[in-house]
């Protein structure tokens, strides 16, 4: 499993983000999972924001 913040691009970010949201059941590690993955990808939104505003 790759690491969340640092080896995960953004389209394997939202793959792994669709199909831990559809799970029928989550254990506690894909729930914490689930939420890692959508900070990431919510950072990496304004982060990209931020450098356009910036130019």
């Amino acid at each position: 499993m790759k690491d969340v913040r640092k080896a995960m691009t953004e389209t394997e970010l939202v793959e792994e983000l669709h199909r831990l949201e559809n799970l029928t059941k989550r254990n506690r590690w894909e729930q914490i999972r689930l939420e890692i993955v959508h900070d990431e990808l919510v950072g990496r939104q304004t982060d990209y924001r931020r450098m356009a505003n910036n130019h």
